[in-house]
């Protein structure tokens, strides 16, 4: 497909439609994405998943075997968290891995992999050639091990080794693991104490009378949930990340008991379907009955082990809840060194081939057999990958230089009378108009 030809036809329908709901989000939207080409690629899967299904379709060697993808594997989307179980001593140890599951969905293995070498080429336009080389080397050549191990049953494979992380993840770790940043986080957001602790309200948080009664019974029929206490359930104004504008999202606020009290954030947020299911309709898998993984309960591949992430089912529709917490950090691959680079590429390698095996384990009984398949396409099709990943760069600047000039120009100050309807939203001088 030409570039003006996929502007016109999916970025262009996409605006059009998140703009009939949400206005405001459409604006933000628009904006962000023209900023850069780094904040474009953010913003884009819909617009890549075209081009990986052309480029690395069934025709492509690296086309398969297929997946349980995280959807927008981009550099950004790999983060600290402070979202797994507690400690004996109450604490919640921070990590670092995949940020962001609003797009997971079924794929051939390799397009995570292309999405986030290609990313990295997009966001550190400076990294030099044979550096970027190197680091799709030993990012390739790790997944296709992991994937061998976990063929033959090593699930020790997926334990992170914390002194052969990257140095600059052991300082973001050690950063974002002081108990008082958790405490700052949580009276940001908190009046009260204890059992009677409340989200606060504001401009951002209000009550939502309607959606909260659904939403409690959903949270309430879930089974397996640490032992806690629900104090609170708020509608969040707060547009979030490019993912989650015109998505509908609340707040609510739980009171864990076991090893000790401590409030914990719960995000839930409208689950719309994967921007994969766009182009793949269909999935290889089929639906199995394990005690893990029902039938009827959809796939949820957790992040940093947060023991509360569940998809809820409602008359509504689905909705993804998932821990918020304190730290959110992301690397500057920019700044780091060679042997830190390298470590890089075995950690994204190691997230990547568990996040994959989780999905896979949940999916159908065979998981074994179906990693030792990607195992060998990844063993065989490493430098391919890599040339792909090089390709969908180019693609995405290209893809770039086209929306911005397709955009920009329905991108205009609003009049006093239109200003009313855009509400005068709080970070754009512009309202984005269709004519």
């Amino acid at each position: 497909m030409k570039t003006t030809s996929v502007i016109m036809h999916l970025a262009l329908a996409e605006l059009r439609m998140l703009h009939a709901v949400d206005p405001q989000a459409a604006t933000r939207k628009a904006q962000r994405m023209c900023r850069s080409d780094a904040d474009f690629m953010r913003g884009a899967l819909p617009l890549i998943v075209p081009w990986l299904a052309d480029a690395m379709g069934p025709g492509d060697p690296a086309g398969g075997p297929w997946t349980w993808s995280v959807g927008d594997a981009h550099q950004g989307n790999f983060s600290t968290l402070a979202v797994g179980k507690m400690d004996r001593d109450g604490v919640v140890p921070v990590t670092f891995g995949v940020a962001d599951v609003d797009d997971e969905g079924p794929a051939p293995w390799s397009w995570d992999l292309a999405r986030l070498l290609s990313s990295i080429a997009i966001s550190t336009p400076t990294l030099k050639r044979s550096a970027f080389d190197e680091l799709c080397t030993v990012t390739l050549k790790t997944y296709a091990e992991m994937m061998r191990r976990l063929s033959e049953g090593d699930t020790l494979a997926t334990r992170l080794d914390a002194n052969g992380l990257p140095e600059a993840v052991k300082t973001l770790i050690a950063e974002g693991s002081t108990e008082a940043q958790h405490k700052r986080f949580i009276a940001s957001m908190i009046s009260g104490a204890g059992l009677r602790a409340r989200l606060k309200r504001g401009v951002d948080v209000i009550d939502d009378a309607v959606s909260e009664p659904a939403l409690k019974m959903a949270w309430s029929r879930l089974a397996g949930l640490p032992a806690h206490t629900v104090l609170d359930l708020a509608r969040r104004l707060n547009p979030g990340g490019l993912s989650s504008l015109g998505r509908r999202r609340w707040w609510l606020l739980i009171r864990e008991t076991n090893p000790v009290p401590r409030l914990r954030l719960i995000e839930l947020k409208e689950r719309a379907p994967s921007a994969l299911t766009r182009v793949l309709p269909a999935s290889p898998f089929v639906p199995w009955v394990a005690e893990s993984a029902p039938a009827t309960q959809p796939v949820c591949s957790t992040m940093g082990g947060d023991p509360f992430q569940r998809v809820l089912r409602t008359a509504a529709g689905d909705c993804l809840a998932r821990t918020r917490c304190h730290t959110r950090a992301t690397l500057d691959i920019a700044t780091l060194d060679g042997g830190d680079r390298r470590r890089l590429g075995h950690l994204y390698a190691q997230l990547l081939a568990t996040f994959h095996w989780q999905g896979l384990a949940q999916l159908t009984p065979d998981a074994q057999a179906r990693c030792a398949a990607i195992a060998d396409a990844a063993d065989g099709n490493q430098r391919l990958v890599a040339k792909r990943a090089s390709q969908l760069a180019s693609h995405l600047h290209e893809l770039a230089v086209g929306y911005r000039a397709t955009v920009k120009p329905l991108l205009r100050a609003p009049s006093a009378k239109s200003a009313k309807s855009v509400k005068s939203v709080k970070s754009a001088k512009e309202a984005l108009v269709f004519t």
